[in-house]
């Protein structure tokens, strides 16, 4: 709907929800309780930590994991972190692209979801 137009303006009425397409080159798939081991290291700390974390979903390009709000790694956009699936013998390489707070509708929680791209996709 169109509130006001002249030759330098335009006011218009928007949707109240906006979808983007989608331009992920491989889908993402849900997984039900499959970890991932990671490992991250912190700039004030001599060693690397390492932990487990349950995915949310995955593609053969990225994958986001569950952390909690309060959680001690404070995760960045941009940081790399080192990751292993089930099955992997070594770790590969993935950076942080965003992070968003999310509610788990059934429970009422809070956690944060971490979205990483892998820096060479798996096979």
């Amino acid at each position: 709907m169109i509130f006001f137009n002249s030759n330098y303006n335009l006011a218009i009425k928007i949707p109240e929800t906006v979808l983007l397409k989608n331009i992920r080159k491989q889908e993402r798939q849900k997984v039900d309780q499959e970890m991932v081991s990671l490992a991250y290291e912190h700039k004030d700390a001599v060693q690397e930590s390492r932990f487990r974390a349950y995915l949310i979903d995955r593609s053969l390009g990225g994958f986001s994991f569950k952390s909690s709000l309060n959680n001690v790694f404070k995760f960045k956009a941009g940081q790399n972190i080192e990751f292993k699936f089930g099955g992997m013998e070594t770790y590969s390489s993935a950076i942080i692209v965003d992070i968003s707070m999310c509610i788990n509708a059934s429970e009422g929680t809070k956690f944060n979801r971490v979205c990483l791209k892998m820096k060479k996709a798996l096979q």
